[in-house]
């Protein structure tokens, strides 16, 4: 149905970026670039999304980028650094939780009943 097909690529761009993950882990280079650039062209706002993991497609780029660096695999680390220069830069960015920031303000503060 077309209304769901927003949401539809949205999961689907999460499990190629899964598997994308799991070709890395088993050292399948080739494998989990194509994977994680199949997941960019399906729905390319679902860079910065989490799976159940708290892991993002993003998260998962930039290990396999480093990874192809140390094994200097440069022609794909080219072509994947190449997609991620395509992305919004904001889709990149860390979320809000990890960026730090101020310390709390409650420090200090009692909980109630104690």
């Amino acid at each position: 149905m077309p209304q769901n097909r927003d949401g539809s690529d949205h999961y689907v761009a999460l499990v190629l970026a899964a598997r994308a993950r799991i070709a890395l882990e088993r050292e399948e280079y080739g494998k989990a670039v194509r994977l994680i650039l199949a997941s960019f062209k399906r729905r390319e706002a679902a860079v910065n999304a989490r799976n159940g993991l708290n892991i993002s497609p993003a998260d998962t780029a930039k290990m396999l980028l480093a990874r192809l660096a140390d094994e200097q695999l440069d022609g794909l680390h080219a072509e994947l650094q190449e997609a991620m220069d395509a992305l919004d830069p904001e889709l990149l960015e860390l979320p809000a939780f990890e960026r730090g920031g101020q310390p709390s303000q409650r420090r200090g503060l009692r909980r109630r009943g104690r």
